[in-house]
């Protein structure tokens, strides 16, 4: 039985942030929204020159990212977000949302 597609998110969450620290960023926090019956969360922040960056690790196509939506609306200060999927890479200045492929997490966090 292949149990690779069940595991995939996983995996994609892992791997960033096993990328993530091995590119420095020692201390990984994790946001879940305060509001009743919410499931919505941020896998990944980390802390940049001082600022928050959030991180979103999918394992198929970004789909909705409600959940980082969500973050963005109600944390207008944050300047950019990082979406990691099997995406090609892409942005969207307006949300401030940079794409990136899972394999160029590493380099990715490290850009300025």
């Amino acid at each position: 039985m292949d149990t690779s597609g069940q595991f995939r998110g996983s995996l994609a969450e892992q791997f960033v942030g096993q990328e993530t620290l091995s590119a420095g960023f020692n201390n990984l926090f994790y946001w879940p929204r305060d509001a009743k019956n919410s499931n919505t969360e941020i896998g990944y922040l980390i802390q940049k020159s001082n600022k928050s960056i959030p991180i979103e690790a999918k394992s198929g196509p970004t789909g909705k990212l409600k959940s980082l939506n969500i973050f963005m609306q109600n944390y207008p200060e944050v300047e950019k977000a990082y979406v990691f999927s099997e995406a090609a890479y892409g942005e969207n200045t307006e949300l401030k949302i940079n794409f990136f492929p899972l394999y160029f997490t590493y380099v990715a966090i490290n850009r300025n």
